[in-house]
């Protein structure tokens, strides 16, 4: 009886280990590669910048990946941009299907800090889907730890998950990102702590709007 109890106890912590890895890594979702492209994402992972159009682009939240990237040593910019030193100078990044809070706004030094606790002392995988009218890439992030390659995060959904960013829908109809907002809605996680904050589209036009009030009444 002892020893049926001891393998019980043993098999249901090698089950908690397995969900533990498993569940980061499809916290969204989101990677599905076309029909005839490997299933692995490492198959399609450069260990620098990768334009390579030889096989097949893989898609995320149903946008094609045009380019692969490798990263350490990021720099934080906000809730939901990077700047990268690559070998060939600085790389502005913006990341998919999300918006974070401004600076300026409620939460949106923490939604930086929150961002660069995440990703700390771990390399980055960048799938870029496309430029930005500001001349940044737009990418979906997965984080590793160092001998840990097997286990990544999704760096995009965590974000939302965690509270501290919105899922930007007018890039995106992912329907895992708007289940992991409402969670994160209904718990009060991080920004949700507020009952009404202003989504950061919505902060960004009043700026704008309060701009070209000033500028009518300027001589």
């Amino acid at each position: 009886m002892n020893f049926l109890r001891v393998a019980l106890f043993v098999i249901f912590l090698i089950a908690v280990a397995v969900w533990k890895q498993w569940i980061p890594l499809n916290i969204g979702s989101l990677l599905k590669p076309k029909p005839g492209t490997p299933s692995s994402p490492s198959a399609d992972v450069a260990s620098s910048e990768s334009t390579s159009n030889s096989q097949p682009p893989l898609l995320i939240d149903g946008k094609s990946v045009i380019s692969v990237a490798s990263i350490r040593d990021a720099y934080i910019v906000d809730g939901d941009s990077i700047r990268w030193n690559s070998m060939s100078g600085p790389v502005e990044y913006r990341l998919a299907s999300i918006d974070a809070p401004e600076l300026s706004q409620p939460y949106g030094q923490r939604a930086k800090q929150y961002l660069q606790s995440i990703v700390a002392g771990k390399e980055l995988t960048a799938y870029q889907t496309d430029v930005d009218q500001y001349g940044r890439r737009i990418a979906f992030f997965f984080a590793t730890r160092p001998g840990h390659s097997d286990v990544a995060e999704e760096i995009n959904a965590k974000m939302i998950a965690d509270g501290y960013a919105w899922h930007a829908v007018k890039h995106s109809s992912n329907g895992n990102l708007n289940s992991l907002e409402s969670n994160a809605r209904a718990a009060q996680l991080g920004l949700w702590e507020h009952m009404n904050p202003v989504p950061p589209w919505e902060f960004r036009g009043r700026q704008q709007q309060q701009r070209l009030g000033s500028a009518k009444l300027s001589p």
